[in-house]
């Protein structure tokens, strides 16, 4: 389920990918995390694409 739309169906958004984090259980649609300005940074095989939820979005100011 999206946290961001709360949609489970994929004919309306599209499949859900899950949080990069370790386990985290958050998952979005791509469209509603790139809308929520949520980076998503390329990476290497097996995770071409690094995506973290905003809960462990790393602050480069710290």
């Amino acid at each position: 389920k999206c946290i961001f739309c709360r949609h489970r169906v994929k004919k309306v958004s599209g499949a859900c990918i899950q949080c990069s984090y370790g386990r985290c259980p958050a998952s979005f649609h791509v469209t509603c995390a790139h809308a929520a300005g949520v980076l998503m940074e390329p990476d290497d095989w097996p995770y071409v694409v690094n995506i973290t939820c905003f809960r462990h979005k790393v602050n480069p100011n710290v």
